[in-house]
């Protein structure tokens, strides 16, 4: 179909692939940020809850053995 105000017809869905990986990479870009964040918080949490764990164990430790 030709467009009377377009002057190349045969070039009109040139662009697109462009605008598409851009917007492929932008969305690959925020994933993996997200992953990255969301295990580095993981990694943290579980570290923090590893030194509450060893803390209780120690104070128990110390209020049986007195």
């Amino acid at each position: 179909m030709k467009l009377p105000f377009f002057p190349w017809p045969e070039r009109q869905g040139k662009g697109f692939a462009l605008i598409a990986a851009l917007m492929a990479a932008g969305i690959l870009t925020a994933l993996g940020i997200s992953v990255f964040t969301v295990s580095t918080q993981d990694v943290r949490i579980s570290s923090r809850t590893l030194g509450e764990r060893k803390a209780l164990l120690a104070a128990e430790r110390e209020a049986l053995t007195g």
